[in-house]
């Protein structure tokens, strides 16, 4: 597991909440007291969530994350020229458990005058040797991009098709083809910097490898760690979040 062995070596630790699931599964492995793994996390780098608004370095932590924002152009600490008002992604797993891809549409909504960037950021908890590929589909194109491999953290600057007036809006598409060197994760989360209107996550998979269980999982000023069974399709379950933000929004599954 990518985030054990990072943990070990000192470059990080683990932070998702399936991640911090697994400590207990492997005390019990290696025959250690219940608490004893979690007990020697130092404080998380990922501020927990607060009313308002929160930066994408807020939500997803680590210096990797700031570097990235100011090399696509953007400054971390600064408000957001476009914000995201509403979110539908939806997400293909493979027969092995691998994300493959990720399609996400987003109303986006002018702060000021002039608007016509913003960024995009793909975080996993290690690094591999592929790099995903982020494809405007409509509404956008791609701007510049950086790729932070060794700390599994990829970012594109995304442009719309013109500039827009404060309190004007536009809705993008973006398509992310993830890397299949990656081990199989059973969950895929959202970063949500602030608010939304409405979230939706919904998860795909290949027909005869669904999971037994699904469960959503939602982090944000008014839903603490909140855990609810996700809505069971044939081969999909999806969850649907209103008024919804800043923090996460996540689906996990049981094989």
């Amino acid at each position: 597991m990518a985030t054990l062995s990072y943990w070990r070596s000192g470059r990080s630790q683990p932070e998702h909440q399936t991640s911090l699931d697994a400590l207990a599964s492997l005390e019990e492995i290696l025959n250690l007291p219940v608490g004893h793994l979690r007990s020697r996390l130092r404080p998380s780098r990922r501020p927990g969530p607060r009313g308002g608004r929160m930066s994408l370095a807020d939500v997803m932590g680590g210096d990797a994350v700031r570097e990235t924002l100011v090399m696509l152009g953007f400054d971390p600490d600064a408000s957001e020229a476009l914000v995201e008002t509403s979110m539908q992604v939806t997400v293909e797993i493979d027969d092995e458990g691998r994300a493959r891809s990720s399609v996400s549409r987003c109303v986006r909504k002018a702060t000021r005058d002039d608007a016509h960037a913003t960024p995009l950021i793909l975080r996993t908890d290690g690094p591999g040797a592929q790099i995903p590929d982020f494809v405007a589909r409509k509404g956008c194109s791609i701007g510049k991009t950086h790729m932070d491999v060794g700390a599994g953290v990829y970012g594109v600057e995304l442009l719309l098709e013109r500039p827009l007036h404060a309190g004007e809006t536009a809705i993008t598409e973006v398509e992310i083809q993830l890397p299949d060197d990656a081990d199989p994760d059973p969950f895929f989360e959202l970063y949500l910097t602030r608010r939304l209107s409405e979230a939706m996550l919904w998860i795909h998979f290949e027909e005869g490898h669904v999971p037994t269980h699904c469960q959503a999982y939602l982090d944000d000023p008014r839903h603490r760690d909140q855990q609810v069974r996700a809505t069971m399709g044939t081969t999909s379950a999806h969850h649907v979040a209103r008024n919804v933000g800043p923090g996460t929004l996540g689906i996990r599954w049981d094989w």
